[in-house]
C-alpha cells in the first residue's frame, strides 16, 4: 500500500516541531508494512536556503520513506499536479487543514479531477481547534467560506489525533464527516540522566515551541509575576512570529527580579532530551495542542510538566506528573510553580518518576501504533 503523504516540513527540518515528529515517527514504526511517498519543503520553517547536500525535486530515500523535498518553483499547481499524477498511491494523505502548498493545491487538483481518484485522508494537527481559529480568525473564516463554495473537503476522510480533537474537527466540519481517530505516534528516546540536583526555593523551568500566540508565551508574565522563590525559565524554539514575540519580550521585561527568563533559539531535537532532564518543570499555557509532542518528551525525560487543559495530556496531579489547568486561572498556575520551589529532592524525584510512568502508560502512546495501522487499512478496503 503506497502512502503519498504531503506534510510541510519533514527531517531533517525540526523547527516546525510536532508535525515532523508525527510523520517521521508514524514511518519509523509502520514504513516496513506501507510505502510512505513524502512530498515536502525543501528547507526548514524560516529559512531562506534549503537543506545542504540534499537534491531538490526528486525522489530520495529517507529511512524508512521515499522523500521529494520540493524547490518553491516546483510547488506550483501544475508540477504538484505532474508529481501526483506521476507517482502511484493507495492514498493521499494531507497533513494540515490551510497549509496552501501541501494542502489546499493538491485538494484543488483533485476537484478539477487533474489527480488520481483514491481515498484522502486529511490531518489538521490541530488546526480546528479554538485557540488556534481564533487567531487570524477573520482570514481564515473566509478561507473555510471558499473552500466550502469549491467543495474542497467534499468526500474525504479525517484524522484527529484524539477524541478532543475529534470533538474540534466535527464542530467545524460537521458530524456527518468520515473521522478517525489515530493518535500521534510517540517514540520515547532513551531516558537521559539528570545531572543537576535539586535545589529547594527555585525552579528551573523550561519551554519548547514555537513562538506564535498559539503557545500563549505572553500569558506566563501573569503566572510568573507573582511567584516567590528564584525562577528562571529557559526558552527555546523557532520565533515564526516576530511581532508576537516582541510582544512577550514587552511582558517578560516587567518581571521582579526573582524571575528570570532567557531565550536560546532553535534546538535541534536530539538535544531535546537533555534539556529537559536538566529542568524542573516544563511550562506550556497553550491556547490548543492535538498532542503536543514537547510535552509527551518532558514526562520521558523525567520533567513534571505545567500546561493548560487544553491538550490530550489530563489527569497529571493525580498521576503526580504536573498539572493541566484552565486558562482563565493564571493564579493555579503560580500556584503549581510554588508546589515545585517548595519540593526537596526526594519529593521531586517521585514527581519525576511519576512523569515517566504517566507517559509510558498512556493509552494515546500505548494504541498508537495499532490505531494508526488500522485506520490505513480501513481507507484502502472501504
Amino acid at each position: 500500500m503506497t502512502i503519498l503523504t504531503f506534510v510541510a516540513r519533514y527531517l531533517p527540518a525540526y523547527k516546525s516541531g510536532g508535525p515532523i515528529r508525527s510523520i517521521s515517527n508514524l514511518v519509523a514504526c509502520l514504513g516496513d508494512e506501507f510505502d510512505f511517498r513524502i512530498v515536502t519543503s525543501d528547507r526548514d520553517s524560516g529559512d531562506a536556503s534549503p537543506f545542504a547536500h540534499t537534491q531538490r525535486d526528486t525522489w530520495l530515500r529517507v529511512g524508512n520513506a521515499q522523500v521529494m523535498y520540493l524547490s518553491p518553483r516546483a510547488r506550483s499547481l501544475s508540477n504538484l499536479g505532474g508529481v501526483l499524477r506521476a507517482t502511484p498511491h493507495d492514498l493521499l494523505y494531507l497533513n494540515s487543514f490551510h497549509n496552501p502548498d501541501f494542502t489546499v493545491k493538491p485538494l484543488l487538483l483533485r476537484q478539477l479531477r487533474r489527480t488520481p481518484q483514491v481515498p484522502v485522508l486529511l490531518a489538521p494537527r490541530g488546526e480546528l481547534a479554538c485557540g488556534a481559529l481564533a487567531l487570524k480568525s477573520s482570514k481564515k473564516r473566509m478561507y473555510r467560506v471558499a473552500a466550502q463554495a469549491l467543495s474542497l473537503y467534499r468526500g474525504l476522510d479525517w484524522q484527529a489525533s484524539s477524541e478532543a480533537e475529534a470533538q474540534h474537527i466535527r464542530h467545524e466540519m460537521g458530524h456527518d464527516i468520515t473521522l478517525h481517530v489515530g493518535p500521534d505516534v510517540y517514540i520515547p528516546p532513551p531516558e537521559p540522566v539528570r545531572r543537576l540536583t535539586r535545589l529547594r526555593g527555585s525552579v528551573r523551568a523550561v519551554t519548547v515551541c514555537r513562538i506564535s500566540p498559539v503557545k500563549n508565551l505572553h500569558a506566563l508574565a501573569a503566572v510568573l509575576r507573582h511567584v516567590r522563590g528564584c525562577v528562571t525559565l529557559d526558552l527555546y524554539g523557532v520565533i515564526d512570529d516576530a511581532a508576537y514575540w516582541a510582544k512577550c519580550q514587552e511582558t517578560f521585561a516587567h518581571l521582579p527580579d526573582n524571575v528570570s527568563v532567557t531565550y536560546h533559539g532553535p534546538i535541534e531535537h536530539t538535544q531535546v532530551p537533555e534539556v529537559l532532564a536538566q529542568s524542573d518543570l516544563f511550562v506550556l499555557p497553550t491556547l490548543g495542542e492535538n498532542f503536543c509532542h514537547a510535552a509527551a518528551e518532558a514526562f520521558a525525560a523525567g520533567c513534571p510538566v505545567l500546561i493548560s487543559d487544553q491538550t490530550p495530556w489530563r489527569g497529571l496531579e493525580e498521576a503526580k506528573a504536573g498539572w493541566d489547568l484552565p486558562l482563565d486561572h493564571p493564579a493555579a498556575f503560580t500556584e503549581a510553580i510554588h508546589r515545585v520551589v517548595d519540593m526537596n529532592e526526594d519529593e521531586h524525584l517521585e514527581w519525576r518518576e511519576g512523569a515517566r510512568t504517566y507517559i509510558t502508560g498512556h493509552p494515546l502512546v500505548t494504541g498508537a501504533v495499532e490505531a494508526n495501522r488500522q485506520m490505513f487499512l480501513r481507507q484502502v478496503s472501504s
